[in-house]
């Protein structure tokens, strides 16, 4: 009787043991459920925030791959390529970052391609990032071979139908991030005519790129100088203030030897809100160019930039220094080659039968400050080296012209040629350097604006120093190798975008675009003297002088061409639209 009953015992344990195995079962089964459940809703949130903001979420797309994929499948199958249907459309572009990780297909990157030119800010930004990863297996050669077909296609629909600059800017942009820049800077190298490059480069402002990642594209990029002189200046436009854009400006400007791109930089710097004096300090100290090594004579081996100390005046206020940009030689160049209508007189000519073989030769290197000499620097100058002669002078405080009160930063006017070869000497010597032109200040008359009778006319001395550039010098720098009528080409109607006209006062020096070789203001804002006499054969202190760029003042573009010179004033005299820029040879 006992066994039996310890049998029935062993058979009850048994039983509880199995219904204890089972319900333990049970539960591991509900909570394996139960978490694939869980994985599952999270997924799906995960999937849903992924559509949302795809570039924020790609990191975690991994942990969640199996669930998400199928959602965001669904997403492109269900998407549409209606513009007016923003929510489907958008997460069908969404979905192509998930599905480019792990499940590309060809259709994906042949819609990517067809909607470039409808992309939103937002979109393009993701688009970039998708376009990355479905060309990521072709390597980098087949990627950039992939864009440049789309560029190519792009550029041709540009050339035929100018309206339609946007795919081909955006495919342009496209190819930057992916190392495929031979178009881009094709169309950014200078040549004869500028023109539809510059309408083109003009508009880039409007693509919705993000500026922070064009900031560390052109930080990291090796592009051509023309190309990073561009993209610097599409920052400026953009008014991007991102840090990396700022970040590689605040580099390139510090940094870059090209002047064109030093210029642009520092422009966009200015309109990202940096001041004169925070620009200053970033190069102080390069105060010599960078000289090439042994055996090395390219153009990236040297800087083509360098800057001056700050301007003292006798009350010791300071001013900015300047900054002066390397004009180089380029043998092949002929100045007077333009191909627009204009009655301006030689050199610029576009009657070839009157140039003269110095029309034709080349014009040698030399330095050229990228500015008009500033209200601001006239005056520390002209006071602390001529302090009481230039108390009559127009634009000292206490005179009653209408120009005594211009800012600092407004280019100096109402100044004579006499007074601009006075300033180079003054400035010479204040930077101990021999002046070049030989001239006694005593025989000036600060308020005849005249030589005394018994005064000598200025003569070339030689030196080193400071002056004014010739008349065929300043063109050449005008000009930057465009042989049409202005430096960006033939459309005046671009002249708003570099040139001052047609305003009731000049603005700051520098506030509009530089051209290519770092030089502001060329086109307008003031008259500029140069050294020669209106006539190559004239002498003596009755022959007039010449003067280029046009002026704020000027109504008709026509003024403000490269070509353009005005040779009948003499060189005493004084006009508001007139000033100067300085230059040296070194």
């Amino acid at each position: 009787e006992g066994k039996k009953l310890l049998d029935l015992s062993r058979r009850r344990i048994r039983i509880w043991q199995l219904a204890i195995a089972a319900s333990c079962l049970v539960i591991c089964i509900g909570y394996v459920l139960f978490r694939e459940q869980q994985r599952k809703n999270s997924s799906q949130a995960f999937a849903a925030a992924f559509l949302a903001n795809p570039l924020d979420r790609e990191k975690e797309l991994d942990q969640h791959v199996e669930h998400a994929l199928p959602i965001l499948r669904k997403a492109w199958d269900d998407g549409t390529n209606s513009p007016f249907d923003v929510e489907r459309r958008e997460k069908k572009l969404h979905a192509i970052v998930g599905l480019a990780l792990y499940a590309p297909e060809p259709s994906q990157l042949d819609w990517l391609a067809s909607e470039v030119e409808m992309l939103t800010d937002r979109e393009f930004r993701i688009a970039r990032r998708a376009l990355e990863l479905l060309l990521s297996g072709q390597g980098k050669d087949g990627a950039q071979q992939f864009v440049k077909t789309q560029i190519d296609k792009a550029e041709q629909r540009w050339l035929s139908d100018k309206q339609t600059a946007d795919p081909l800017l955006r495919w342009l942009l496209m190819g930057l991030g992916l190392g495929e820049t031979t178009t881009l800077n094709k169309i950014c190298k200078a040549k004869d005519d500028p023109t539809l490059d510059t309408e083109l480069l003009l508009q880039l402002e409007r693509i919705p790129v993000d500026a922070n990642w064009l900031g560390a594209v052109l930080k990291e990029s090796s592009l051509e100088p023309d190309t990073r002189y561009w993209l610097c200046l599409t920052l400026g436009r953009m008014r991007g203030n991102g840090i990396s854009a700022r970040d590689a400006l605040t580099q390139i400007y510090q940094n870059d030897p090209n002047a064109g791109t030093h210029a642009a930089a520092g422009w966009s710097l200015q309109q990202m809100g940096s001041s004169i004096t925070e620009l200053e300090e970033l190069v102080q100290d390069q105060t010599e160019p960078k000289t090439a090594a042994a055996g090395d004579d390219s153009e990236s081996s040297v800087r083509d930039w360098y800057v001056t100390p700050p301007v003292k005046g006798a009350d010791s206020e300071s001013m900015p220094g300047f900054t002066f940009v390397r004009i180089r030689e380029h043998p092949k160049f002929v100045l007077g080659a333009v191909s627009g209508d204009g009655e301006d007189e030689d050199p610029g000519d576009e009657d070839r039968s009157k140039w003269t073989a110095e029309d034709k030769a080349p014009v040698s290197d030399f330095w050229l400050s990228d500015r008009e000499v500033t209200a601001g620097q006239f005056r520390a100058v002209m006071s602390r080296a001529y302090p009481a002669g230039f108390q009559q002078h127009p634009l000292f405080a206490g005179t009653t012209s209408d120009v005594a009160d211009d800012p600092a930063d407004y280019p100096a006017r109402e100044v004579n040629w006499y007074e601009a070869i006075l300033f180079c000497n003054a400035l010479s010597k204040a930077h101990e350097i021999d002046p070049y032109y030989r001239f006694d200040p005593e025989h000036y008359v600060w308020n005849e604006a005249n030589l005394t009778s018994k005064g000598e006319f200025p003569q070339v001395d030689g030196g080193a120093g400071y002056r004014l550039p010739g008349e065929r010098e300043w063109e050449y720098a005008c000009r930057a190798l465009s042989s049409v009528d202005y430096s960006f080409g033939s459309e005046a109607n671009k002249l708003e975008q570099f040139g001052v006209n047609n305003k009731l006062d000049p603005l700051a020096v520098g506030s509009l675009l530089p051209n290519r070789w770092g030089c502001f203001d060329l086109h307008g804002n003031v008259f500029e003297w140069c050294f020669d006499p209106s006539d190559s054969q004239a002498t003596g202190r009755e022959s007039s002088r010449v003067l280029r760029g046009g002026a704020f003042s000027d109504v008709s573009p026509v003024i403000l061409r490269s070509a353009y010179r005005i040779n009948f004033y003499s060189p005493g005299y004084r006009n508001r639209s007139n000033g100067f820029r300085i230059s040296r040879t070194k």
